[in-house]
């Protein structure tokens, strides 16, 4: 059984054969979405390494190209990495209920609102949040 599979020995196609799946009507959205998993990897894999180096740096004090490589995670390593990573997609991943997502933008002022939520220039008379008095002078 093979413990590691070096990247060198691994040979993947130059380019995808057939049409890309579309999952949303608007094609961009496919392209976002694909944007997104890729730099959420990215990341993902860079924190691992950055954890990694961090390891070394504690356990050896110095870190090589050859020990960054060499380097396999305890289990109990490889179980903290999981819960992080599980934490890291729901948060990226996370939905946005529809209740929760900001109000739409207000139309401004109206005369119906006229004195009823800015003390100021929206007032019957201005400046009457100032002098007490609300009458139209």
């Amino acid at each position: 059984m093979v413990d590691h599979i070096r990247a060198e020995d691994v040979k993947l196609p130059r380019e995808t054969r057939g049409k890309r799946p579309q999952f949303f009507d608007d094609p961009s959205l496919d392209q976002m979405m694909t944007f997104l998993i890729e730099l959420t990897t990215e990341v993902s894999v860079m924190r691992e390494r950055l954890d990694t180096v961090e390891r070394l740096l504690e356990s050896d004090g110095k870190v090589t190209r050859a020990n960054l490589e060499a380097y396999r995670a305890p289990p109990e390593v490889e179980a903290e990495r999981a819960a992080w990573r599980d934490a890291y997609l729901k948060r990226v991943f996370r939905m946005h209920p529809a209740e929760l997502a900001p109000p739409p933008p207000s139309p401004g002022p109206t005369r119906a609102m006229r004195g009823s939520w800015c003390p100021c220039w929206c007032s019957p008379t201005p400046l009457a949040w100032l002098t007490g008095s609300s009458s139209a002078s």
